[in-house]
């Protein structure tokens, strides 16, 4: 979805920031739902939901930082691209996305009035 609103973007097609608004708050929902499955959810039997993302978090930036320290850079930057790069890029878009959008609504009265 991104990339075919990325193409509707570059030919000046209609509704391409909903579409890419969508893809993106799909990408970032998939992966909070994900991140939660496979790193928080199973800690809830044993703690609290604070203490489980405090611990999932921690998990989770060891798994990212392992690679590198064992000398395996392509690999630490393949996971980071994956696991954190893309949600922040994600995350970008959307903002990107709601700043243009307002840009735009402050721009329309004063191209009404030329």
């Amino acid at each position: 979805m991104g990339m075919i609103g990325a193409v509707a973007a570059a030919f000046s097609r209609r509704g391409w920031r909903i579409l890419l608004a969508f893809a993106a708050s799909l990408y970032l929902f998939l992966f909070g739902v994900r991140f939660f499955v496979l790193w928080v959810s199973w800690q809830l039997e044993y703690s609290s939901l604070l203490e489980a993302l405090r611990l999932a978090l921690w998990s989770y930036w060891t798994l990212l930082a392992y690679p590198f320290s064992q000398g395996r850079i392509m690999d630490g930057i393949a996971l980071s691209f994956y696991e954190a790069l893309m949600p922040l890029a994600q995350l970008i878009v959307l903002v990107l996305l709601a700043t243009s959008n307002r840009r735009l609504q402050a721009d329309a009265p004063k191209a009404a009035r030329a």
